[in-house]
Protein backbone atom coordinates (compact mmCIF):
# COMPACT_ATOMS: atom_id res chain seq x y z
CA UNK A 1 0.00 0.00 0.00
CA UNK A 2 1.94 3.26 -0.86
CA UNK A 3 1.97 5.77 1.26
CA UNK A 4 -0.60 9.01 0.92
CA UNK A 5 0.94 11.28 3.37
CA UNK A 6 4.03 11.47 6.00
CA UNK A 7 3.30 12.15 10.03
CA UNK A 8 4.74 10.26 12.55
CA UNK A 9 1.67 9.43 13.59
CA UNK A 10 1.15 7.13 10.69
CA UNK A 11 3.30 4.61 12.16
CA UNK A 12 2.24 3.92 15.38
CA UNK A 13 2.03 0.42 16.83
CA UNK A 14 5.15 -0.96 14.53
CA UNK A 15 6.08 -4.37 14.71
CA UNK A 16 9.28 -6.92 13.15
CA UNK A 17 6.09 -8.66 11.20
CA UNK A 18 5.42 -5.46 8.95
CA UNK A 19 8.72 -5.20 7.98
CA UNK A 20 8.08 -7.11 4.43
CA UNK A 21 4.94 -5.31 3.90
CA UNK A 22 7.76 -1.97 4.16
CA UNK A 23 10.32 -3.64 2.37
CA UNK A 24 7.37 -3.86 -0.63
CA UNK A 25 6.68 -0.31 -0.43
CA UNK A 26 10.13 0.88 -0.79
CA UNK A 27 10.73 2.80 -4.61
CA UNK A 28 12.21 1.44 -7.28
CA UNK A 29 14.61 4.21 -7.29
CA UNK A 30 15.86 3.79 -3.47
CA UNK A 31 16.67 0.04 -4.38
CA UNK A 32 18.64 1.37 -7.82
CA UNK A 33 20.87 3.36 -5.33
CA UNK A 34 21.24 1.02 -2.81
CA UNK A 35 22.68 -1.79 -5.73
CA UNK A 36 24.80 1.41 -7.24
CA UNK A 37 26.37 2.01 -3.91
CA UNK A 38 27.19 -1.39 -3.45
CA UNK A 39 28.89 -1.66 -6.42
CA UNK A 40 30.72 1.69 -5.29
CA UNK A 41 31.80 -0.12 -1.89
CA UNK A 42 33.33 -3.39 -4.00
CA UNK A 43 35.11 -1.09 -6.24
CA UNK A 44 36.11 0.70 -3.09
CA UNK A 45 37.35 -2.11 -1.89
CA UNK A 46 39.13 -3.83 -4.58
CA UNK A 47 40.61 -0.55 -4.81
CA UNK A 48 42.22 -0.47 -1.33
CA UNK A 49 43.62 -4.08 -1.76
CA UNK A 50 46.08 -2.52 -4.84
CA UNK A 51 47.32 0.10 -2.42
CA UNK A 52 50.45 -0.22 -0.26
CA UNK A 53 51.63 1.12 2.96
CA UNK A 54 50.36 4.36 4.52
CA UNK A 55 48.00 4.61 2.14
CA UNK A 56 46.28 1.69 2.41
CA UNK A 57 45.54 2.15 5.92
CA UNK A 58 44.30 5.08 5.27
CA UNK A 59 42.24 3.64 2.43
CA UNK A 60 41.30 0.54 4.46
CA UNK A 61 40.07 3.24 7.69
CA UNK A 62 38.35 5.34 5.11
CA UNK A 63 36.18 2.54 3.77
CA UNK A 64 35.39 0.74 6.91
CA UNK A 65 33.44 4.39 7.56
CA UNK A 66 31.57 4.10 3.90
CA UNK A 67 30.60 0.38 4.61
CA UNK A 68 29.53 1.07 8.60
CA UNK A 69 27.64 4.66 7.06
CA UNK A 70 25.78 2.28 4.36
CA UNK A 71 24.48 -0.29 6.78
CA UNK A 72 23.67 1.41 9.47
CA UNK A 73 22.10 4.67 8.23
CA UNK A 74 22.23 4.24 3.83
CA UNK A 75 20.15 1.44 3.63
CA UNK A 76 15.84 1.51 4.36
CA UNK A 77 15.96 -1.87 5.85
CA UNK A 78 18.06 -0.08 8.87
CA UNK A 79 15.38 2.74 9.54
CA UNK A 80 12.25 -0.09 9.36
CA UNK A 81 14.45 -2.03 12.23
CA UNK A 82 15.06 1.22 14.24
CA UNK A 83 11.34 2.36 13.74
CA UNK A 84 10.39 -1.20 14.99
CA UNK A 85 12.89 -1.25 18.29
CA UNK A 86 12.71 2.41 19.14
CA UNK A 87 9.33 4.13 20.18
CA UNK A 88 8.92 7.82 21.26
CA UNK A 89 9.76 7.08 24.50
CA UNK A 90 12.99 6.06 23.74
CA UNK A 91 14.20 8.86 21.79
CA UNK A 92 11.92 11.66 21.68
CA UNK A 93 9.33 12.56 19.62
CA UNK A 94 11.11 15.08 17.03
CA UNK A 95 13.75 11.89 17.12
CA UNK A 96 11.04 9.34 16.30
CA UNK A 97 9.78 11.99 13.55
CA UNK A 98 13.10 11.53 11.78
CA UNK A 99 13.12 7.78 11.51
CA UNK A 100 9.76 7.51 10.37
CA UNK A 101 10.84 9.89 8.04
CA UNK A 102 14.09 8.10 7.32
CA UNK A 103 11.39 5.15 5.72
CA UNK A 104 9.15 7.71 4.18
CA UNK A 105 11.66 9.42 1.85
CA UNK A 106 12.38 6.19 0.18
CA UNK A 107 8.66 4.67 0.22
CA UNK A 108 6.56 4.88 -2.91
CA UNK A 109 4.22 7.84 -2.85
CA UNK A 110 1.09 8.47 -4.68
CA UNK A 111 1.57 12.44 -5.67
CA UNK A 112 -0.76 15.16 -7.09
CA UNK A 113 -2.41 16.24 -3.90
CA UNK A 114 -5.44 18.73 -4.64
CA UNK A 115 -4.02 19.81 -0.80
CA UNK A 116 -1.12 19.23 1.17
CA UNK A 117 -1.15 20.33 4.71
CA UNK A 118 2.34 21.16 6.30
CA UNK A 119 3.19 21.53 9.83
CA UNK A 120 3.39 20.44 13.23
CA UNK A 121 1.74 18.37 15.12
CA UNK A 122 -1.07 20.88 15.11
CA UNK A 123 -1.81 20.08 11.86
CA UNK A 124 -1.93 16.61 12.25
CA UNK A 125 -4.59 16.61 14.89
CA UNK A 126 -6.66 19.11 12.62
CA UNK A 127 -6.41 17.68 9.21
CA UNK A 128 -5.16 13.43 10.46
CA UNK A 129 -8.41 12.03 10.16
CA UNK A 130 -9.96 14.19 7.49
CA UNK A 131 -6.60 13.15 5.39
CA UNK A 132 -6.96 9.28 6.24
CA UNK A 133 -10.39 9.54 4.34
CA UNK A 134 -9.95 11.35 1.41
CA UNK A 135 -7.36 10.58 -1.04
CA UNK A 136 -7.23 14.20 -2.13
CA UNK A 137 -5.88 15.73 0.84
CA UNK A 138 -2.19 14.44 1.84
CA UNK A 139 -0.19 15.55 4.59
CA UNK A 140 3.59 16.44 5.91
CA UNK A 141 3.77 16.24 9.47
CA UNK A 142 6.29 16.36 12.44
CA UNK A 143 6.19 17.39 16.16
CA UNK A 144 7.75 21.23 16.60
CA UNK A 145 7.85 21.00 12.65
CA UNK A 146 8.24 25.28 12.03
CA UNK A 147 9.25 27.64 9.24
CA UNK A 148 12.86 26.79 9.14
CA UNK A 149 11.69 23.23 8.52
CA UNK A 150 9.49 23.80 5.85
CA UNK A 151 12.64 25.12 3.69
CA UNK A 152 14.69 21.94 5.24
CA UNK A 153 12.31 19.86 3.71
CA UNK A 154 11.21 21.70 0.73
CA UNK A 155 12.36 19.00 -1.68
CA UNK A 156 10.31 16.66 -0.06
CA UNK A 157 6.86 18.32 0.01
CA UNK A 158 7.31 19.32 -3.30
CA UNK A 159 7.73 15.82 -4.71
CA UNK A 160 4.45 15.07 -3.68
CA UNK A 161 3.26 18.08 -6.91
CA UNK A 162 -0.09 19.20 -4.88
CA UNK A 163 -2.22 21.99 -6.44
CA UNK A 164 -2.54 23.84 -2.92
CA UNK A 165 -0.34 23.60 0.16
CA UNK A 166 -2.17 24.87 3.20
CA UNK A 167 0.03 26.32 6.20
CA UNK A 168 -1.40 26.60 9.57
CA UNK A 169 0.30 29.93 11.80
CA UNK A 170 0.02 31.44 14.34
CA UNK A 171 2.04 33.63 16.95
CA UNK A 172 2.81 30.46 18.68
CA UNK A 173 5.24 29.20 15.39
CA UNK A 174 5.97 33.12 14.56
CA UNK A 175 6.84 34.57 17.70
CA UNK A 176 9.20 31.59 18.91
CA UNK A 177 12.69 30.92 17.75
CA UNK A 178 13.44 28.17 15.58
CA UNK A 179 13.87 25.03 17.04
CA UNK A 180 17.67 24.45 15.43
CA UNK A 181 18.42 21.46 17.79
CA UNK A 182 15.49 19.84 15.76
CA UNK A 183 16.53 21.37 12.37
CA UNK A 184 19.75 20.20 12.46
CA UNK A 185 18.01 16.31 12.30
CA UNK A 186 17.00 17.24 9.02
CA UNK A 187 17.70 15.84 5.40
CA UNK A 188 21.29 16.78 3.97
CA UNK A 189 20.73 20.08 2.45
CA UNK A 190 23.63 19.95 -0.25
CA UNK A 191 25.20 23.79 0.67
CA UNK A 192 21.69 24.98 1.42
CA UNK A 193 22.41 25.95 4.79
CA UNK A 194 24.96 28.31 3.02
CA UNK A 195 22.31 29.94 1.38
CA UNK A 196 19.92 30.03 4.28
CA UNK A 197 22.10 31.69 6.83
CA UNK A 198 23.32 34.31 4.20
CA UNK A 199 19.68 35.37 3.21
CA UNK A 200 18.66 35.32 7.01
CA UNK A 201 21.95 36.15 8.81
CA UNK A 202 20.69 39.64 9.94
CA UNK A 203 17.94 38.45 11.42
CA UNK A 204 17.56 38.74 15.68
CA UNK A 205 16.78 34.70 16.35
CA UNK A 206 20.69 34.32 14.76
CA UNK A 207 22.39 36.36 17.13
CA UNK A 208 22.05 33.57 19.96
CA UNK A 209 22.25 30.17 18.06
CA UNK A 210 26.12 29.62 19.06
CA UNK A 211 27.14 26.31 19.09
CA UNK A 212 23.85 24.91 17.59
CA UNK A 213 24.97 26.81 13.93
CA UNK A 214 28.61 24.42 14.13
CA UNK A 215 26.76 21.32 15.18
CA UNK A 216 24.31 21.85 12.06
CA UNK A 217 27.82 21.88 9.79
CA UNK A 218 29.26 19.12 11.68
CA UNK A 219 25.85 16.76 11.25
CA UNK A 220 25.71 17.96 7.51
CA UNK A 221 29.54 16.20 7.36
CA UNK A 222 29.14 13.71 9.23
CA UNK A 223 25.28 11.86 9.77
CA UNK A 224 26.64 9.52 12.27
CA UNK A 225 26.43 12.60 14.77
CA UNK A 226 23.23 13.64 13.37
CA UNK A 227 21.79 10.33 13.96
CA UNK A 228 23.73 9.38 17.45
CA UNK A 229 20.20 9.61 19.31
CA UNK A 230 19.25 6.49 17.21
CA UNK A 231 22.72 4.45 18.70
CA UNK A 232 21.93 6.27 22.38
CA UNK A 233 18.37 4.59 21.73
CA UNK A 234 19.05 1.17 21.21
CA UNK A 235 21.80 1.33 24.17
CA UNK A 236 19.85 2.40 26.54
CA UNK A 237 16.95 0.49 25.81
CA UNK A 238 19.12 -2.67 25.83
CA UNK A 239 20.30 -1.89 29.05
CA UNK A 240 16.73 -0.49 30.49
CA UNK A 241 18.06 2.89 31.07
CA UNK A 242 14.98 4.39 30.93
CA UNK A 243 13.22 2.12 33.65
CA UNK A 244 16.29 2.59 35.73
CA UNK A 245 16.21 6.05 35.78
CA UNK A 246 12.51 6.58 36.17
CA UNK A 247 12.12 8.59 32.97
CA UNK A 248 8.57 9.64 32.55
CA UNK A 249 7.42 8.18 29.13
CA UNK A 250 6.42 10.86 27.00
CA UNK A 251 3.10 9.59 25.24
CA UNK A 252 1.64 8.86 28.96
CA UNK A 253 1.57 12.35 30.15
CA UNK A 254 -2.11 12.90 30.97
CA UNK A 255 -3.43 15.78 28.80
CA UNK A 256 -4.17 17.92 31.91
CA UNK A 257 -0.88 17.98 32.78
CA UNK A 258 -0.06 18.52 28.94
CA UNK A 259 -2.49 21.64 29.12
CA UNK A 260 -0.41 22.98 32.04
CA UNK A 261 2.89 22.44 30.51
CA UNK A 262 1.82 23.68 27.12
CA UNK A 263 0.11 27.38 28.93
CA UNK A 264 3.40 27.64 30.48
CA UNK A 265 5.26 27.36 26.98
CA UNK A 266 3.01 29.77 25.21
CA UNK A 267 3.23 32.19 28.32
CA UNK A 268 6.92 32.41 28.52
CA UNK A 269 8.75 31.42 24.71
CA UNK A 270 6.85 34.24 22.57
CA UNK A 271 8.53 37.45 21.92
CA UNK A 272 7.85 40.33 19.11
CA UNK A 273 11.28 40.05 18.05
CA UNK A 274 11.59 36.68 16.57
CA UNK A 275 8.33 37.33 13.97
CA UNK A 276 9.96 39.19 11.36
CA UNK A 277 12.47 36.31 11.05
CA UNK A 278 10.25 34.05 10.96
CA UNK A 279 8.16 35.49 8.25
CA UNK A 280 11.15 35.84 5.86
CA UNK A 281 11.88 32.38 6.49
CA UNK A 282 7.42 31.29 5.19
CA UNK A 283 8.28 34.18 2.70
CA UNK A 284 11.39 32.26 1.15
CA UNK A 285 9.17 28.87 0.77
CA UNK A 286 6.55 31.23 -0.55
CA UNK A 287 8.85 31.76 -3.21
CA UNK A 288 10.39 28.43 -3.67
CA UNK A 289 6.56 27.21 -3.86
CA UNK A 290 5.86 29.73 -6.56
CA UNK A 291 8.87 28.39 -8.69
CA UNK A 292 7.25 24.80 -8.40
CA UNK A 293 4.21 26.41 -9.70
CA UNK A 294 1.97 25.53 -5.97
CA UNK A 295 -0.34 28.17 -4.70
CA UNK A 296 -0.25 28.23 -0.53
CA UNK A 297 -3.19 28.84 1.72
CA UNK A 298 -2.46 30.92 5.10
CA UNK A 299 -4.83 29.45 7.78
CA UNK A 300 -4.32 31.48 10.78
CA UNK A 301 -4.08 29.12 13.80
CA UNK A 302 -5.20 28.45 16.99
CA UNK A 303 -4.70 27.73 20.16
CA UNK A 304 -6.16 27.00 23.97
CA UNK A 305 -8.01 30.27 24.48
CA UNK A 306 -6.96 29.60 28.06
CA UNK A 307 -3.46 30.99 26.78
CA UNK A 308 -4.56 34.05 25.09
CA UNK A 309 -3.22 36.35 27.70
CA UNK A 310 -3.23 40.33 26.56
CA UNK A 311 0.49 39.87 25.22
CA UNK A 312 -0.59 37.14 23.12
CA UNK A 313 -3.09 38.93 21.76
CA UNK A 314 -1.05 42.03 20.94
CA UNK A 315 1.65 39.47 18.97
CA UNK A 316 -1.66 38.01 17.21
CA UNK A 317 -2.60 41.42 16.00
CA UNK A 318 0.89 41.72 14.85
CA UNK A 319 1.33 38.22 13.00
CA UNK A 320 -2.24 38.34 11.46
CA UNK A 321 -0.87 41.72 10.07
CA UNK A 322 2.20 39.94 8.64
CA UNK A 323 0.38 37.11 7.39
CA UNK A 324 -1.90 39.56 5.27
CA UNK A 325 0.73 41.25 4.18
CA UNK A 326 1.96 37.94 2.77
CA UNK A 327 -0.93 37.45 0.78
CA UNK A 328 -1.15 41.41 -0.24
CA UNK A 329 2.15 40.60 -2.11
CA UNK A 330 2.07 36.87 -3.10
CA UNK A 331 -0.79 36.52 -6.35
CA UNK A 332 -0.59 33.16 -5.35
CA UNK A 333 -1.23 33.03 -1.56
CA UNK A 334 -4.63 33.51 0.04
CA UNK A 335 -4.98 34.07 3.79
CA UNK A 336 -7.82 32.83 6.39
CA UNK A 337 -8.46 34.38 9.31
CA UNK A 338 -9.19 32.76 12.49
CA UNK A 339 -12.84 32.04 13.12
CA UNK A 340 -13.35 31.84 9.36
CA UNK A 341 -14.37 28.05 9.85
CA UNK A 342 -15.13 27.48 12.67
CA UNK A 343 -15.07 29.45 16.12
CA UNK A 344 -12.94 27.07 18.96
CA UNK A 345 -13.43 27.37 22.51
CA UNK A 346 -11.77 25.40 25.10
CA UNK A 347 -13.74 22.57 25.02
CA UNK A 348 -12.53 21.68 21.69
CA UNK A 349 -8.64 20.82 22.76
CA UNK A 350 -7.57 18.25 24.38
CA UNK A 351 -4.35 20.16 25.92
CA UNK A 352 -3.08 23.54 25.13
CA UNK A 353 -2.09 23.35 21.45
CA UNK A 354 -3.90 20.24 19.85
CA UNK A 355 -8.05 20.20 18.74
CA UNK A 356 -10.12 17.36 19.18
CA UNK A 357 -10.42 15.44 16.15
CA UNK A 358 -14.36 15.85 15.53
CA UNK A 359 -13.75 19.72 16.03
CA UNK A 360 -10.16 19.14 13.52
CA UNK A 361 -12.36 17.23 10.80
CA UNK A 362 -15.64 20.16 10.58
CA UNK A 363 -13.06 22.66 10.00
CA UNK A 364 -11.28 20.63 6.97
CA UNK A 365 -14.79 19.66 5.78
CA UNK A 366 -16.14 23.88 6.19
CA UNK A 367 -12.37 24.58 4.45
CA UNK A 368 -12.51 21.85 1.85
CA UNK A 369 -15.73 23.18 0.58
CA UNK A 370 -14.50 26.59 0.03
CA UNK A 371 -11.37 26.42 -1.92
CA UNK A 372 -12.94 23.15 -4.20
CA UNK A 373 -16.64 24.05 -3.94
CA UNK A 374 -17.13 21.94 -6.88
CA UNK A 375 -15.71 19.07 -5.60
CA UNK A 376 -17.39 19.44 -2.09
Amino acid sequence: MALMSFSIFSFNGSLLGKLVTRLGNVSDGCWIRLCLTLLGLLLGWWIVRKLRGNIRTIGVAFMIVMTLRVALLGNPISWMVYRTLLSTDDVGWRQNSVIAYGIAKDAKHRTGFRNLAVGSSQVEALFGRYARKHRDMGMFSMPGLGPIDYLLYKDHIAAREPDRILLYLSESDLARRPAFSAAKLGPPQRGYWVTLFRELGYRAFWKDAGGILAEIFVAEVLPEYKYSFVFRGLWDKAIGARKALGKVEVTNIPDDKLLEIHLKRLATTLAEENIEGQVAVVRTFIRFCEEKGISVVLLEGEYNPLALSEENLRLNRITRARLEGLADQCPHVTFFPRNTFARFGTSDFRDGYHLEKDAGYAYVERLVAHLDPAGS
